[in-house]
C-alpha cells in the first residue's frame, strides 16, 4: 500500500461522541457551519478509494459521515446508508461519501460511522468484526480551512489491504484511512475584463 508522507492517520477506538450533530443541507445560503451567516457557502465533496489488496472484495457499509467545526461543533454530511466494496475503488476510481455546503472556516475532523463490513476470500464471504467505527465513529484528523466561494474534494484512501487482519477466528477490520488529496477551485471563477464582451 501506498500513502502519501504525513498522510496517514490510525483510526481512533472508542473515541466518546461529542454532543449532538447538526444537519446542513445541500444546496443551502443558511450560513451554518464554522463562520456563521452571510458568507458565500463553499460545497466539500467526500470521496473515498483503495490501493490494490489480496481479497476478491471488502464490503464496508457506512452509516454516517460527520465534519467537525469550530462553532458548530460535529455537522452531518450524509446519513444515506451506503454499502461499498473497496477493492472496485481501485486505479483512481472513487465514490461518493457525502456532500454538503459549508461556511467559510476552521474544520477539524471528519468521523465515518461503519455499521458493517465482510469479507470475500476464495469466492467465500465472512463477516468482519469492527475494531471501531459503529457506535463512536472513526475520527480522521484534517486540521484544514475552508475559504468562500471554494468547491472542494476530499479524497480518502480506505486501505482495505492494512485493515483486514486473520484473528485464527475469523477476521477482523481496522480501518486504516489517509487523506489522499484535499483540493480546492473557485465556485465562481473572477471574470477577466479583457475578455468580457463589450456592454
Amino acid at each position: 500500500m501506498k500513502f502519501l508522507s504525513g498522510c496517514m492517520f490510525v483510526l481512533v477506538t472508542g473515541c466518546a461522541a461529542d454532543g449532538g450533530s447538526q444537519d446542513i443541507g445541500t444546496g443551502s445560503d443558511s450560513g451554518m457551519g464554522a463562520g456563521g451567516g452571510g458568507e458565500r457557502i463553499s460545497h466539500v465533496d467526500v470521496r473515498v478509494t483503495d490501493a490494490p489488496g489480496d481479497f476478491d472484495s471488502v464490503f464496508v457499509t457506512i452509516a454516517k459521515v460527520e465534519i467537525s467545526t469550530a462553532a458548530d461543533g460535529w455537522v452531518t454530511m450524509s446519513d444515506q446508508m451506503q454499502r461499498l466494496d473497496l477493492l472496485t475503488l481501485q486505479n483512481d476510481a472513487t465514490a461518493l461519501l457525502g456532500s454538503a455546503d459549508l461556511a467559510a472556516g476552521s474544520y477539524g475532523q471528519l468521523r465515518l460511522f461503519v455499521a458493517s463490513s465482510s469479507v470475500v476470500i476464495g469466492g467465500v464471504e465472512e463477516s468482519l468484526e469492527i475494531a471501531s467505527g459503529a457506535q463512536t465513529g472513526i475520527k480522521i484528523n484534517l486540521a484544514t480551512d475552508i475559504a468562500e466561494g471554494m468547491t472542494y474534494t476530499l479524497v480518502l484512501d480506505y486501505d482495505a489491504d492494512q485493515s483486514v487482519r486473520a484473528t485464527g477466528h475469523g477476521y477482523r477490520m481496522t480501518p486504516m484511512i489517509s487523506v489522499k488529496s484535499f483540493t480546492g477551485t473557485p465556485t465562481d471563477p473572477p471574470t477577466d475584463p479583457a475578455t468580457d464582451p463589450p456592454m
